[in-house]
């Protein structure tokens, strides 16, 4: 039984097509919303449109979780980078668990990832899953 959270997923929305049913990035998003809805915890989500809205909410420090995509961005640093750098210089403790699609930039990505803080790098569904569980879940189950 996970207890009641507070989880943000953060979508990067600009670089790709959010509405676009055939976009990876936009079904990850959407079916991560749904399948953490769908497991029946007493969870609120909460979806932001970019990192700089997630870090407006997440210093309010009521936040369990925050699920982003790596979000590679050619202009720039990606979603996660954003991310994970703004909760570093803003001090606020909540662990990021990053959900990706597997691809030749992964093991750097996650390399990168983990030494910004993110608690988890994660590629499918069961790991995600078993990654927000181990987070959220009491601790005599989470082991």
């Amino acid at each position: 039984m996970i207890r009641p959270s507070r989880v943000c997923p953060v979508p990067e929305l600009d670089g790709w097509k959010a509405n676009d049913p055939d976009s990876w990035q936009a079904s990850d998003v959407a079916g991560t919303v749904a399948r953490i809805r769908d497991t029946g915890a007493d969870v609120d989500v909460v979806q932001t449109a970019d990192p700089e809205t997630a870090l407006g909410m997440l210093t309010d420090g009521r936040w369990d979780l925050v699920v982003t995509h790596w979000g590679h961005r050619p202009d720039g640093d990606a979603t996660a980078v954003r991310l994970l750098q703004g909760i570093r210089r803003r001090e606020v403790e909540v662990p990021v668990v990053v959900f990706t699609e597997p691809n030749e930039f992964a093991d750097p990505n996650r390399r990168r990832a983990l030494g910004l803080g993110a608690v988890a790098y994660t590629v499918t569904y069961d790991t995600l899953f078993e990654t927000i569980y181990t987070i959220l879940a009491p601790a005599e189950e989470a082991w």
